[in-house]
Parts: structure tokens; C-alpha cells; sequence
């Protein structure tokens, strides 16, 4: 996965940014500049299913996801904020 940057300059949760579940090992690192950030948090719903809105499975801790996600988000409490986001493997 080629390293996402993102600068959010308005608060609140964030679109849903798509992961991998596939690799093997799973190892996704998260980071932010400037602001201040809420949770970090994951998903394993069908992000590409128009018909359900993906739910929240839990919240990233110590910047580093381990268990299988199909993405990640961040909760943005004072922008402006960069976050991000790399995934290991190929």
C-alpha cells in the first residue's frame, strides 16, 4: 500500500480510508501531525457495500493495528491535522 497523508482542516469523524485485510502479516501503522486527534478507529464491514454503513470495531492503540481490518478512520478534535496511514506488505 503506497503511505496516505491527509490533512483534515475541519473536526469530526472522517471517511473511512480502505485497508487490506488480505496481507499477511496484517501491520498498519497510524500517525498524525498538528491538531488533535480523537480515537483512531477500524472497521471489518464491506467498505465497497453501498447498503450497509460501516460500523465501528474497535479503536487503534500505540499507532499500531494487528488484527484484520477493512479500514481505519480518525476523529479529528482540533484541525487542522494530518493523519497517516501505512499498511505493510505488498
Amino acid at each position: 500500500m503506497k503511505p496516505i497523508r491527509i490533512t483534515y482542516t475541519t473536526t469530526g469523524a472522517k471517511s473511512w480510508i480502505p485497508l487490506n485485510p488480505y496481507i499477511s502479516p496484517f501491520s498498519v501503522s497510524c500517525f498524525t501531525e498538528n491538531g488533535t486527534a480523537g480515537n483512531i478507529e477500524y472497521t471489518v464491514d464491506d467498505l465497497q457495500d453501498s447498503n450497509i454503513t460501516p460500523a465501528v470495531a474497535g479503536t487503534v492503540t500505540s499507532n499500531l493495528l494487528s488484527v484484520p481490518a477493512t479500514g481505519v478512520r480518525i476523529n479529528v478534535n482540533v484541525a487542522p491535522l494530518t493523519f497517516k496511514v501505512l499498511q505493510s506488505g505488498i
